[in-house]
């Protein structure tokens, strides 16, 4: 939803034509709305392609005087960051401290912006901070405390916009040492 405050001291509050348009399509008409006191415009931004865009208004008064809003650019994103395990791979065998790499990046947000976790065997989310060094983000995992057998990660990465998306579940195998 698009808001507008526009106003003329000649005419009543709602009585302007207000058109809108967004990057370079056809202007859509914003309607007053007595209850924000705002012209309101709703824009299907699910249709638009992700990065930036440009929107504009313009008012007319009864008498044909025109009124033109600074332009204003927003950032939009429809898709959520691509997230995925990759360390350690689907299928290994893991033993011991276990450093879980998550490779996890979005259109819009810079790297090392999103908020990753962790879970592992869907025992709740644990925060997986970015390392610079790695170009990864990543959680360590004591596996002795884990019993020996099949267990599963899971990894999810939310973007600035609250969009979260969640990886590929991985399957592997933890093997418990045994102290000799």
């Amino acid at each position: 939803l698009i808001q507008i405050d526009a106003s003329d001291e000649n005419n009543a509050a709602g009585t302007l034509t207000v058109r809108i348009w967004i990057d370079t399509a056809a202007p859509g008409l914003a309607v007053y709305n007595g209850s924000t006191g705002y012209y309101e415009h709703t824009w299907n931004s699910t249709s638009a392609l992700d990065g930036n865009h440009s929107i504009n208004a313009h008012a007319v008064d009864s008498t044909g005087r025109t009124g033109t809003a600074v332009p204003v650019s927003v950032q939009l994103s429809n898709q959520g960051p691509a997230v995925q395990v990759v360390n350690p791979a689907n299928g290994s065998t893991v033993t011991g401290l276990v450093k879980v790499q998550i490779d996890a990046s979005d259109a819009i947000d810079p790297q090392g912006s999103l908020n990753v976790e962790v879970s592992v065997d869907s025992s709740g989310w644990q925060i997986a901070p970015f390392n610079p060094a790695s170009g990864y983000y990543e959680w360590d995992w004591d596996t002795t405390a884990e019993g020996s057998g099949s267990h599963s990660i899971d990894a999810r990465a939310t973007n600035s916009g609250g969009m979260t998306e969640n990886a590929n579940l991985i399957s592997i195998t933890v093997e418990s040492s045994t102290p000799s």
